[in-house]
């Protein structure tokens, strides 16, 4: 079944989102979503323990941070060096509002003996909405 323009009167295919002849939207126009993070938000939900250390840098890119620490310490506990067989690395993403500078960040705990996600904590997006 053809799309008939409501401008034009052209007959389109179905599958047309806009007319071959006058180039106007064939069908209800698409809703996109005002945020610029809406992206970055679909990128982190689909991190999952499956993925490895060169899947989440496919996934998220290059971390801001790699931090090394043993199981079970806090982030403050951690260190950048000198540990020789760390057993956890935490990488940490760090994003900034175009609009006022704030940030947010989120990190990523890697296991480097198994080289796969063992937990993240997602970074606040709803932090850069509040109004200040």
């Amino acid at each position: 079944m053809n799309r008939r323009c409501e401008s034009c009167a052209c007959d389109n295919p179905a599958e047309a989102a806009f007319c071959r002849q006058c180039g106007r939207p064939t069908a209800e126009p698409l809703l996109r979503s005002t945020t610029r993070l809406s992206a970055l938000l679909a990128q982190w939900r689909k991190l999952s323990q499956k993925l490895t250390r060169n899947e989440v840098r496919k996934l998220l890119g290059e971390p801001k941070r790699i931090a090394c620490a043993a199981a079970g310490a806090d982030d403050a506990e951690s260190t950048t060096g000198n540990i020789a067989a760390p057993s956890l690395e935490i990488w940490t993403y760090e994003y900034q509002s175009i609009s006022d500078g704030r940030r947010i960040h989120g990190d990523v705990r890697i296991s480097p003996a198994e080289s796969r996600v063992l937990a993240w904590t997602e970074p606040d997006w709803e932090e850069l909405c509040e109004t200040q």
